[in-house]
């Protein structure tokens, strides 16, 4: 993988790490409720829920890939197109329910193991996560040539990204979940990530 490849996959993930969502709710809410290394370990379990499909997918592209290579053009003008179709949803979301919050909020009193399995259990039992992958990598990977240092590479880069976007909003979830709580900011907040994910799926069509 190039440098440049590199960075815009951290990019990419990083807009879609923060795009609000359940796992963004729990996570703020275990903050606010336990504080910031409870909700970073939320993050963590989000992060290794995310890891299970991750290397499903990495592996399932390694073996398909000599099977899809003629096609990959179609294949990533099809991810791409999901992809918008992800951001159109974020764009027209409705903003995240109070309830929704409030139920989350249930859990303050999660045990560390607990706590963790929680976030696993978030991201793990999504299989939107693993269409999104599946939709996600083949933009920034060569299928054909995809060597153990460029899977290791990639789950770096996610990770990192990851994690970061947990960072960011177990620091500033007070602010953050105000936003979210507000139905003018919680729309802004959707409209903006939407509208970067439609961007990411317009340049991936346009550097293909």
């Amino acid at each position: 993988m190039t440098f440049s490849t590199i960075i815009a996959l951290a990019v990419a993930t990083f807009i879609f790490v923060v795009t609000p969502g359940p796992g963004i709710v729990a996570l703020l809410s275990r903050t606010m409720a336990r504080g910031i290394g409870a909700g970073l370990l939320l993050g963590l379990g989000l992060m290794m829920g995310d890891f299970i499909y991750l290397i499903a997918v990495l592996a399932s592209l390694h073996t398909i890939a000599d099977i899809i290579a003629p096609y990959m053009v179609y294949v990533r003008v099809v991810g791409a197109g999901f992809l918008a179709y992800v951001g159109y949803n974020q764009w027209v979301a409705p903003p995240l329910l109070k309830e929704e919050a409030r139920r989350l909020e249930s859990a303050k009193n999660r045990t560390i193991a607990q706590t963790l399995g929680a976030g696993i259990a978030i991201s793990g039992t999504n299989p939107k996560v693993m269409v999104f992958y599946l939709s996600f990598l083949p933009q920034f990977i060569d299928l054909t040539n995809l060597s153990m240092i460029d899977a290791v590479i990639t789950m770096v880069t996610i990770a990192s990204m990851l994690f970061a976007g947990c960072v960011v909003y177990a620091f500033g979830a007070d602010r953050i979940f105000q936003l979210i709580k507000s139905e003018e900011g919680a729309r802004l907040m959707n409209r903006i990530t939407g509208g970067s994910i439609i961007a990411v799926a317009v340049v991936m069509v346009a550097t293909i």
